[in-house]
């Protein structure tokens, strides 16, 4: 979602060639939507029963909702492209999925993160914890974004070329005729012989009771 806040409207703009004030509006839609569909997901997520509990079901389903949605956003099929109102639709119904989607992984994920400890200082650990994550991947995502995909090389900018975009979501190789120039510098990948996903430092945390233990050590937690 940093992506898309990030880089939404330069791509709509500069790649697909949309009028500024429509391209506002296909996030505008969306964001409107939230007003009403937090509520509704909190009040569904508080009431819901299953063998999984009350969060995880809606969790899994809002993830897989937001990764189609971030890839389809920037993805845009060549028959929604020909037509300055099929783009603008396309986008804001993908923009819908994907404000659905975060809705339904964020209210359960941010209530779930205060049900694992019941005491004060637990919780305020356990969100310090993620809101320290989550500054390291607001500062690396946008950093990694101008560096690595939206170069400019060849006297061609790099956020104009749609094809990237796409890459930065897939994360995977740039095609050869990705710029206007069919030059493959533009946005090209890591050095030959190096993955970018070999490159991507690996962060193992260990079975579900390990950080609970640490987070919450000494308190009475929440089965």
């Amino acid at each position: 979602m940093n992506g898309v806040l990030a880089f939404a409207l330069i791509y709509y703009t500069k790649a697909l060639g949309m009028n500024p004030f429509w391209a506002g509006v296909t996030m505008s839609v969306s964001m409107f939507w939230e007003a009403v569909s937090e509520p509704l997901m909190g009040h569904i997520s508080d009431n819901t029963r299953s063998r999984w509990g009350r969060r995880h079901p809606h969790m899994v389903l809002g993830g897989g909702l937001m990764a189609v949605g971030c890839y389809l956003i920037c993805a845009v099929p060549e028959v929604f492209r020909g037509s300055p109102g099929w783009t603008f639709w396309y986008l804001v119904t993908i923009n819908l999925i994907l404000r659905t989607g975060l809705t339904m992984f964020f209210i359960p994920y941010m209530a779930l993160g205060f049900e694992i400890c019941s005491d004060y200082q637990g919780r305020s650990r356990l969100q310090a914890v993620r809101v320290i994550f989550n500054i390291i991947i607001n500062f690396a995502g946008p950093a990694m974004a101008w560096t690595v995909f939206f170069r400019d090389q060849w006297g061609i900018q790099g956020t104009t070329v749609a094809s990237n975009h796409r890459n930065m979501v897939q994360w995977s190789k740039p095609s050869d005729n990705g710029s206007p120039s069919g030059n493959p510098a533009v946005g090209s990948a890591p050095k030959p012989g190096v993955t970018p996903s070999a490159a991507l430092p690996r962060v193992w945390v260990g079975g579900a009771s390990q950080p609970r233990r640490w987070l919450c050590r000494g308190i009475e937690q929440v089965p």
